[in-house]
């Protein structure tokens, strides 16, 4: 009855947190939107600052999709967000198809760092079985958010 109970309250928890994810405002309330282009050849700009509530929005210019990828250390760190998902509850993840974007509002100042990938990651083993996890090269970069002036 107890293991029963901890799971119940665990599964609540786990569902009121996606469930105030999926909540958050599509668009910047600031009307600054700041674009980070990536391509085959690069992404820029890199790094990027930006104030509280502006929108970063990652373009894939690329033929095929990008994977963007940051950890957040605090659930009100967002106060916008398109394209993302939450992935084990502390992972925000979007997976950019050619010419797509995906958009992030910060709540609170900080920096952010973020990883771009042009490959999925590789999971080994069959049946639950250890393997090989394969994770191809990234490019890191930076989301530096002050207060607002």
């Amino acid at each position: 009855m107890t293991a029963t109970v901890k799971l119940g309250a665990t599964l609540l928890v786990g569902m009121l947190s996606v469930s105030a994810c999926g909540t958050l405002p599509t668009a910047t309330r600031t009307g600054k939107v700041y674009d980070i282009l990536i391509s085959e050849e690069e992404i820029k700009p890199l790094d990027i600052e930006v104030e509280i509530g502006d929108e970063v929005r990652f373009r894939n210019e690329r033929l095929k999709p990008a994977f963007v990828f940051f950890f957040r250390d605090f659930t009100d760190e967002l106060s916008c967000q398109r394209g993302f998902t939450l992935f084990w509850g502390t992972e925000e993840e979007a997976v950019i198809e050619s010419a797509g974007s995906a958009s992030l509002c910060f709540g609170r100042p900080g920096t952010v760092g973020y990883t771009v990938r042009f490959d999925i990651t590789h999971f080994g083993g069959i049946g639950g079985t250890p393997g090989d996890i394969t994770v191809p090269p990234g490019r890191s970069g930076a989301i530096i958010v002050k207060e607002a002036k």
